[in-house]
This record gives C-alpha cells, sequence and structure tokens, in this order.
C-alpha cells in the first residue's frame, strides 16, 4: 500500500510539473500568435477542466487515471509543439 501511495504522488508531482510547463508553452504561443483561432481556445479550457480535475480528486484518483492524463497532457504538449513548429515556418518564409 505505500508503495503504490510513492508512486501516486510521484505521478502526481509530475503531472503538475507538466501542466506548469504546458499552460507556459500555451501563454508564449498565445502571445506570439496574433489570431487566436477556436483549437487553441479549445485545448486551453480542457487543459484547464484536467488540471481542476486534479486539484479537486487528488486523494481519490487512482494510478490508472493518473497515466491516462499524462498521455493526454502529453497529446496537447504534442499539438502545441507542431503548432509552434508550423508558426516557425511560417516566420521564415
Amino acid at each position: 500500500m505505500q508503495l503504490k501511495s510513492l508512486v501516486f504522488k510521484a505521478g502526481y508531482l509530475q503531472l503538475i510539473n507538466e501542466n506548469n510547463k504546458l499552460i507556459h508553452v500555451i501563454m508564449v504561443l498565445l502571445k506570439l500568435k496574433q489570431q487566436i483561432n477556436v483549437y487553441n481556445v479549445i485545448a486551453l479550457a480542457q487543459l484547464v477542466m484536467v488540471k481542476n480535475q486534479i486539484n479537486a480528486q487528488n486523494v481519490r484518483m487512482d494510478i490508472i487515471q493518473i497515466h491516462m492524463l499524462i498521455m493526454q497532457i502529453t497529446l496537447f504538449k504534442q499539438l502545441f509543439n507542431l503548432y509552434i513548429q508550423q508558426y516557425m515556418h511560417k516566420l521564415f518564409l
């Protein structure tokens, strides 16, 4: 039981760290882009919902849900990396 608790805490701390990094990436991206499209706003809203859900249920959330949320955040990060690459590509055309 103690090991499960440690794994849970490690996953939770990693997730909060990923959240903070991703929010920073999104804010930089939104500052860079003059036109905010619908997908940016939806992704940002989903990220905030995920973060609020973690804060509200951090005691009850099990390890599988933690890993699912980490995967979801990783997908968001990849999506925004793609946006940044596209933006940088447009900058140098």
